[in-house]
């Protein structure tokens, strides 16, 4: 089922749902996954977060106006002008990580991302999906009218006993078991900082992607922990979560999602 299909029927019957493990049965048109992938090449390109707000006309699903962003961030003004927009209903961002961290980068949303989309939903529709695209994986996620609020205690209590409550703090606690490793983290670490202060834009990159080569395991290892978060945060507060590998689209370039929450 196509996603503008798929958003249409969820308005309609806020009791639709694909169910979790579905394979394949929600689907990107090849003009959204087009323009998708452009988006991410450019940012990988660039070196930086790219973005556009996602807006829903005449029962079609479409792309805004291009954000360009920095590093780490992209001002989508989700909590200012979008959620006002008569025709907005999500907003889709790249991560620039495959050229920074090397083939493993598939890392989606952070817990900043799902905090915001929590608190600010569409003005005009009773659901909001979000794309992320990160690496290879495009992750997609559908929050509805069942969705919890951001100060749930439920949820928040089942993140803080799964240790799940923080991408930054896994990432973290991973990186503290071993000395070696975290050392060749903080000096890289240190090292990009210090070219960004000087406005070094292609030597950070450079000297990040040094850092990543030397831990090569390490990318893979938070993309994982990333991917858990994501499931876990899913769970907790009661949205979907799909995921697509762009490498595994086929002869009608349609990008294929599997639900995993």
């Amino acid at each position: 089922m196509d996603v503008s299909e798929y958003l249409v029927r969820c308005i309609r019957n806020p009791d639709y749902s694909l169910p979790v493990g579905s394979v394949g049965n929600l689907v990107l048109d090849p003009q959204l996954s087009w323009e998708f992938r452009r988006m991410r090449d450019r940012a990988e390109h660039m070196g930086m977060e790219i973005g556009c707000r996602l807006l829903m006309r005449d029962r079609r699903l479409l792309v805004g106006v291009t954000i360009l962003g920095t590093k780490t961030n992209v001002p989508l003004e989700t909590p200012l002008k979008s959620v006002t927009l008569p025709t907005y209903i999500g907003n889709f961002h790249a991560h620039p990580y495959l050229r920074k961290m090397g083939p493993l980068a598939n890392i989606g949303p952070s817990t900043g991302d799902l905090e915001i989309w929590l608190q600010h939903r569409p003005r005009n529709f009773p659901i909001s999906i979000h794309f992320v695209f990160g690496g290879e994986w495009l992750y997609a996620l559908v929050f509805r009218q069942g969705t919890r609020s951001l100060n749930d205690n439920d949820a928040r209590e089942e993140l803080i006993n799964g240790g799940c409550s923080s991408d930054v703090g896994m990432q973290m606690e991973y990186l503290g078991q071993d000395e070696s490793r975290y050392n060749i983290w903080h000096q890289g670490v240190n090292l990009v900082n210090d070219n960004d202060r000087n406005n070094n834009h292609d030597q950070s990159i450079t000297s990040e992607r040094d850092m990543w080569d030397q831990i090569p395991e390490m990318a893979g290892y938070f993309a994982a922990l990333n991917l858990k978060m994501n499931v876990a945060w899913a769970e907790a507060y009661c949205y979907e979560l799909y995921v697509a590998n762009v490498l595994c689209i086929g002869r009608s370039r349609e990008l294929k999602f599997n639900r995993l929450s």
